[in-house]
């Protein structure tokens, strides 16, 4: 881990917040991403979230009584650039684990992205989208399938993040 980082406490800041099956999964990811390698903190560098290598994949927005909600930045993610599709490891991602990416697209609308226009244009894992918010990945209440599928996905980012880091030693 860098020493770039300054660690948050995210699960007790869940456990402060949420109940239910809502904590039980927001904690199983946050253990599933633990597994993976990723911390939670600030980066002194600039930027809040899961850092892997000291990249941000995404962060968790807001934590309330009834939600919890992760976004990942456009112009700072692979997945949502369409930089990463030239990595091998795209060739084998499953069509399931592509759906349920697209399907958490988020349309622009939410006034917050800081643009004046309709929306982004962005490739999210080959595909396509125009009309995205700056945040174009938006995953609301994961339930217990999903945090598989999401852990998966962080998986992948990995593998991209450290084919990156490899190629530039």
């Amino acid at each position: 881990m860098s020493e770039n980082i300054n660690l948050i406490n995210i699960e007790e800041q869940l456990t402060k917040n949420l109940t239910g099956d809502l904590l039980n999964n927001a904690l199983e990811l946050c253990k599933q991403m633990n597994i993976l390698g990723f911390v939670y903190g600030e980066r002194t560098i600039g930027g809040t979230g899961w850092v892997y290598r000291d990249e941000i994949m995404c962060w968790i927005c807001s934590i309330s009584p009834d939600h919890f909600d992760i976004r990942f930045f456009g112009e700072g993610s692979g997945f949502c650039n369409g930089s990463f599709d030239t990595f091998a490891v795209y060739k084998d991602i499953n069509p399931e684990l592509c759906k349920f990416v697209w399907a958490h697209s988020a349309r622009c609308g939410c006034k917050n992205c800081g643009t004046d226009f309709p929306g982004h244009k962005f490739t999210i894992l080959g595909k396509d989208f125009e009309k995205l918010c700056n945040c174009p990945l938006y995953f609301l209440n994961l339930n217990a399938e999903d945090v598989i599928k999401f852990t998966a996905l962080a998986h992948v980012w990995t593998q991209c993040i450290d084919a990156i880091k490899h190629t530039a030693v």
